[in-house]
């Protein structure tokens, strides 16, 4: 994962203009994504990094 960007097949979120994070998590077929866990706190975690670089 880069310091910007965490995406896997599903599931990508970025942060734009140093201002705002965006999410989208939609499989192929237009329905919501199902998450373990793991990458639940994954995800958390990059968020929460983001927030501190980025407030």
């Amino acid at each position: 994962m880069n310091d910007e960007i965490y995406e896997n097949d599903e599931f990508r979120m970025w942060v734009e203009d140093e201002a705002s994070i965006h999410i989208k998590a939609v499989t192929k077929y237009g329905d919501p994504v199902e998450l373990t866990f793991d990458e639940a706190e994954e995800i958390a975690n990059a968020l929460l990094q983001w927030v501190k670089k980025y407030r």
